[in-house]
């Protein structure tokens, strides 16, 4: 009877031996990994951004004025009455084009900033004061260049029994501006400031030259 109850309580003994042990190495695991998480200040989350807004600012040298010749087109009319030709040749050889520059690179990688579509300034007056067009530009590292929306085309009269050579040199307006982009990170709800150069082109107006010669 005696060794009976000697060998159940060495029994329990044991059972609870190992339960412990197991109980207690399950903590000292946990107790590691909360330790070297902090130790290596692993983020909870990961860092996600909104955008607030963007400012430009203009200089009193911020416009200048390139300027290109396209290829040059010839009209003939063999008739005995004038005909008239619509020239628009500028809208096959000209584009629109936004810029963005920032020692900041990682910014264009933002989680929730990467590929935002922003207004970029569409004209700055005399007073530098700058106008917005529409968010169709993306934030973006890489020059982007895009058809006008909106072309214009000028008519070409040309005599009977007349051949018309038609010159045109393209002026742009190319404009050079600093910017600051303002992000809210989602979590910890801190601002975040962007600042950079942005640079955009846009038709000023063509130069047409024309020349008559009987045929």
């Amino acid at each position: 009877m005696i060794i009976s109850k000697l060998y159940i309580t060495f029994v329990k003994i044991l059972i609870y031996y190992f339960v412990m042990r197991k109980y207690l190495t399950s903590i000292i695991i946990c107790l590691f990994v909360c330790s070297c998480d902090r130790e290596n200040g692993l983020p909870e989350m990961e860092e996600t951004y909104s955008f607030v807004k963007i400012e430009y600012y203009a200089d009193d040298d911020c416009i200048e004025f390139p300027s290109f010749d396209i290829p040059t087109i010839t009209y003939f009319n063999g008739t005995d009455v004038e005909q008239t030709f619509p020239f628009d040749q500028w809208t096959v050889y000209y584009t629109e084009s936004s810029h963005f520059v920032t020692d900041d690179w990682d910014s264009f990688f933002l989680e929730g900033i990467k590929g935002i579509a922003l207004s970029v300034p569409v004209n700055i007056d005399e007073y530098n004061n700058i106008y917005l067009g529409n968010k169709k530009w993306e934030y973006s590292l890489n020059v982007q260049t895009r058809k006008p929306e909106h072309s214009f085309s000028t008519d070409v009269n040309i005599p009977p029994k007349t051949v018309a050579i038609i010159e045109c040199r393209l002026f742009l307006k190319q404009y050079k501006t600093s910017y600051k982009l303002f992000l809210k990170e989602n979590q910890t709800k801190k601002e975040k400031i962007i600042e950079g150069i942005w640079t955009g082109t846009y038709l000023d107006h063509p130069q047409i030259d024309i020349q008559y010669y009987d045929l």
